[in-house]
């Protein structure tokens, strides 16, 4: 591989570059249908452990040792790379309800949590998982109404 030496400095780029990478998937991705809370609640309860969570096109979600998040934002609303304390961050990226692509901070555990729904966890694994975790209906029914959760499908 070449060395760029004019470069130095911006070991971040190949991060930012999988976030861009991400934006442009999002904004090119199909419309995303809207989740059926009307045939949800008709599930039994014994049904709604065995569902795998059905996420929108375009949705991502990645991780960097850089701030890259904020930079993307930095970039994006001034042009102006401004000085960020280095630290790791864990995003997601999506189509706002305007249908802009989005970047959206992510804890570990939401990180966590997320993967583990585009992964194909059913509910009751993810349930689990997630043992003693209070705010999980309120994060996942959050990602509902953000549009990032769009259908769900019985586990085969």
């Amino acid at each position: 591989m070449e060395e760029r030496p004019e470069l130095g400095g911006y070991e971040y780029l190949p991060d930012l570059a999988a976030l861009e990478w991400h934006v442009h998937r999002a904004r090119y991705a199909a419309d995303a249908e809207q989740f059926d809370f009307a045939s949800f609640a008709t599930l039994p309860e014994t049904t709604r452990t065995r569902l795998r969570l059905r996420t929108a096109p375009g949705l991502a979600i990645g991780n960097s040792a850089w701030p890259v998040d904020a930079l993307w934002q930095n970039h994006r609303e001034s042009g102006v790379r401004e000085d960020l304390p280095v630290t790791a961050v864990h995003y997601a990226v999506h189509r706002d309800l305007h249908l802009e692509p989005t970047v959206t901070r992510l804890s570990p555990t939401e990180k966590e949590l997320l993967g583990a729904v585009m992964a194909g966890s059913t509910l009751g694994t993810i349930e689990a998982r997630s043992a003693g975790d209070r705010r999980l209906a309120n994060r996942l029914y959050d990602w509902i109404m953000a549009g990032w959760i769009v259908g769900f499908a019985e586990a085969g």
